[in-house]
């Protein structure tokens, strides 16, 4: 009975229901906790005290370590969609965390199900990755989780909120779904990340936020209480205890990382890992330019794609976590083929995803850079890195996306081709640089805008597998249509401030037929 009427809790009654929550307490089986305050404490002092790490803990360094553990994440639930991707779970198919024997040591020791995979571990693991980031990012960010329904106020603490409490009402303000899968958990998870990419993709958000608007600030403690509150409601749904493990789990960093205090880089990681990779300086290559149209695919597994685009996104992500802001590919050659690789894996998965609806990239994307000209014109937009609302532009209606020969310019002529990648970044580069947009568009800001688009994708896939590829549905088309073109946009601007040819990388990670 408590749970059938919990499943149809509202959160206008919140308040009257907090007068019953020590009662329900104990179908929870909750153990003694931390509250939030502590939790805090405990993470503060671990990085700016025992690791010294308080000078990379900046919003934008910890928003691309946020956006790679997402990544991370997706890889692991996304090698294992026979279990993970399904929208109705047994108990057996659960991630169980038994409260009642909390593991003393290591993370082998949690229960779970007879024949869980080994994915289970990493899949734990990765959710304590983004969960600390998380934590960081707010206290770096003055955002109090403890009041994950208030509206904004500035606080240099979190409040003194019992884990109990926050876990209740996380669960309930996100309202989860609890026949969807763990895979569309994911995707409501990555897709409130866009919201934090709205407000930092542009700027240098300094670390004590002076040069943030009111309105920016409050903005952001929005999307980090909405990040929050889907962590810790995908953590109560599959019974993870996040307080404990993450106190574990920072005892086993400071001996992994010993000899790392004071200093925070991935360098030597990428130079084991991806040395070996082909290299794909611009100018190093000579191949044929890549087609972007595809012959339609309806029936692909499209989740399998979409895990493939966000594992990519966070992987490119991972680059630049902790470098410094460059403007030109001065970062080492092992991060240069790595990227390389990711960024035509990326496209590869987008190219994937509008054959699966029998989209035609070519025409997609002439039509949004036609919309975009018109919300973005030369005289307002130039040297501004203000959204076409704050400018005071709303563009034109839509073209007819039937007939690619009326997507011209304002002043009629007709764009360039778009039917491959080189022709793409040609009329990219040249929207760019008509506006002198190159002062904003460092490495960082268009991953961070990538990955916002990468979210603004998956909300299409929050409740079903997408809109009707029959013909029936033309505006979830288009509006996808849409969304796969933002992310190709960033993605190649990205590649042409890398110096990465794409086309060479294409035609090497993603032959064609």
């Amino acid at each position: 009975g408590h749970s059938r009427r919990m499943g149809s809790f509202k959160l206008s009654y919140y308040n009257e229901y907090k007068s019953y929550l020590s009662g329900f307490g104990s179908m929870f089986q909750f153990s003694a906790q931390p509250t939030l305050a502590q939790l805090g404490v405990d993470h503060f002092n671990f990085n700016y005290g025992k690791m010294k790490w308080g000078s990379y803990q900046t919003p934008r360094n910890l928003a691309l370590a946020l956006f790679g553990e997402i990544g991370e994440l997706f890889a692991d639930v996304g090698g294992d969609l026979e279990r993970y991707g399904k929208d109705t779970l047994t108990s057996k198919q659960k991630l169980v965390f038994d409260r009642k024997k909390k593991p003393k040591a290591n993370h082998e020791e949690l229960v779970k199900p007879e024949g869980e995979p080994k994915t289970y571990k990493k899949i734990l693991e990765e959710l304590l990755d983004v969960f600390s980031y998380l934590i960081c990012l707010a206290s770096e960010c003055k955002v109090d989780l403890g009041q994950p329904e208030a509206p904004y106020s500035e606080s240099a603490s979190f409040s003194d909120t019992s884990w109990d409490e926050l876990e209740v009402s996380c669960f309930y303000m996100v309202s989860l779904d609890h026949q969807a899968s763990l895979l569309r958990n994911l995707y409501r998870l990555a897709h409130s990340t866009s919201n934090i990419c709205d407000v930092i993709q542009w700027k240098i958000v300094e670390k004590d936020l002076c040069n943030m608007k009111p309105a920016e600030r409050e903005n952001l403690d929005k999307a980090i209480k909405d990040i929050f509150s889907h962590i810790v409601a995908i953590a109560t749904r599959y019974e993870v205890d996040l307080p404990f493990l993450l106190a574990q789990k920072n005892s086993e960093t400071s001996e992994k990382y010993a000899k790392s205090v004071g200093h925070l880089s991935k360098e030597t990681v990428f130079n084991e890992r991806y040395s070996h990779l082909q290299s794909f300086r611009l100018g190093a290559n000579s191949s044929k330019p890549y087609p972007i149209d595809r012959k339609p695919t309806p029936g692909s597994n499209v989740h399998q794609i979409l895990c493939s685009m966000v594992v990519s996104a966070g992987l490119i992500s991972e680059v630049f976590q902790w470098d410094e802001e460059v403007n030109r590919c001065t970062f080492s050659d092992a991060k240069h083929r790595h990227l390389a690789k990711e960024l035509a894996t990326f496209i590869d998965a987008l190219l994937q995803l509008a054959s699966t609806f029998s989209i035609a990239p070519s025409t997609a994307f002439a039509t949004k850079m036609f919309k975009n000209m018109a919300k973005y014109p030369i005289t307002i937009a130039r040297n501004s890195a203000k959204k076409y609302t704050e400018l005071g532009t709303h563009g034109p209606p839509s073209p007819d996306e039937e007939d690619p020969g009326t997507v011209v310019r304002s002043d009629n002529t007709p764009l360039p081709p778009t039917t491959t990648i080189t022709e793409v970044t040609t009329l990219m580069t040249t929207f760019t640089d008509d506006r002198n947009w190159s002062q904003f568009h460092s490495p960082r800001c268009l991953v961070i805008a990538m990955f916002g688009e990468v979210g603004e994708v998956l909300e299409v896939f929050l409740k079903d597998d997408g809109p009707s590829s029959s013909g029936r549905d033309k505006d979830g088309i288009a509006h996808l249509g849409d969304e796969i073109s933002d992310c190709m946009a960033y993605a190649v601007e990205l590649a042409t401030v890398t110096e990465v040819d794409l086309d060479a990388a294409l035609h090497h990670y993603s032959p064609l037929p």
